[in-house]
């Protein structure tokens, strides 16, 4: 442990990386460096709220608002087999809300894959609306709160605004394997969907430049931003198009009953990996 406020954590019980966790050009698939985050901060906030941690979830709940995951390293078949640990650091507190950092960590090389930076929210069970931080969270943070000051700012994305901009829209079923413990669609399925609606508009041959190799290229920025929520038998219709000044720039938004829950940004680079 590094201090008060951030949290050394080892994940190897979660699995390691294996050959299944890369695409055909060797970077590893977006859903699953989300898969590794969600895993930090969930044992980060359950380290923080120690003996607390019983109690405080048996009426809340910890749901991702914002996420922007950057890709740090290029991984190498030597490094697959290796050990994962993850650092988790909470950089501020709100009222109903928190914003951590998640570093994913190949142990034998203490070499960073990848961060993430996330806005958490705190939810009532029973309301289903906003409620106040535990205490124990607000007091072990409030320190590094005010040593790093203003609150950071996490991108917020936004509709497609042009309608004369080529889109592609696929409705996706989700789900028993799609939802997680509390009963909805996990944040990973929504990023593998993304991917998966892309895959299928080359498929069905909608953009003439977007080909499965450009599909592969190394991710270098991921973000998300979830809005509402979906559950198991719900069709989510993704909408999806390509930035029209940078083709390894696609935008998706998802929606259930014509309402948005989800928008995604994905950027990727033509770099080859060295797997």
């Amino acid at each position: 442990m590094a201090s008060k406020n951030v949290f050394i954590l080892n994940i190897e019980d979660c699995g390691r990386l294996s050959s299944q966790d890369f695409n055909n050009s060797g970077f590893i698939h977006p859903s699953r460096h989300l898969v590794f985050h969600e895993q930090i901060r969930n044992y980060g906030l359950e380290l923080s709220l120690e003996e607390d941690a019983d109690s405080v979830t048996k009426l809340n709940r910890f749901f991702l608002r914002h996420g922007q995951l950057s890709i740090d390293a290029n991984i190498t078949t030597d490094m697959v087999s290796q050990p994962l640990c993850g650092i988790f650091t909470v950089t501020y507190v709100g009222r109903t809300s928190f914003v951590c950092k998640s570093q994913l960590i190949l142990k034998t090389q203490q070499k960073c894959i990848s961060t993430m930076i996330a806005k958490g929210v705190c939810v009532s069970l029973e309301t289903r609306r906003p409620a106040p931080l535990p205490d124990k969270l607000v007091q072990m943070y409030a320190p590094r709160v005010d040593a790093l000051g203003t609150k950071p700012k996490i991108e917020q994305l936004e509709t497609m605004k042009s309608k004369d901009q080529k889109m592609y829209e696929k409705t996706m079923v989700v789900g028993k394997e799609h939802v997680d413990l509390n009963g909805h669609m996990n944040a990973a399925v929504y990023v593998k969907f993304c991917v998966l609606v892309a895959k299928n508009s080359i498929n069905d041959k909608i953009f003439g430049n977007i080909t499965h190799e450009l599909l592969e290229c190394k991710l270098t920025k991921l973000t998300c931003e979830y809005i509402g929520e979906t559950l198991e038998g719900d069709d989510v219709s993704y909408t999806m198009w390509q930035d029209s000044q940078n083709k390894y720039l696609f935008h998706f938004e998802a929606k259930k009953d014509g309402v948005p829950v989800f928008r995604c940004r994905l950027n990727l680079d033509h770099f080859v990996s060295s797997l």
